[in-house]
């Protein structure tokens, strides 16, 4: 619809890259890093994002994104 009015749609996909439902195991650590950058038009922008996770057993981990 927007296509036909002449108007500029413009959308977001978002994409999960987790490497498996797997649990952290107890004690154990896991650091992923995901880039995203658009440095094709006027609006360039990156965006970093960082995923951790702590196992701490019983099949509970501890995670924080930044």
């Amino acid at each position: 619809m927007a296509l036909l009015l002449g108007l500029s749609p413009h959308a977001q996909q978002a994409i999960v890259n987790l490497p498996s439902a797997d649990i952290t195991p107890k004690g154990k650590q896991f650091l992923m890093h995901k880039t995203q950058a658009t440095p094709w038009n006027s609006t360039r922008s990156w965006s970093g994002t960082n995923i951790y996770s702590y196992g701490v057993g019983h099949t509970t981990e501890l995670a924080g994104t930044s």
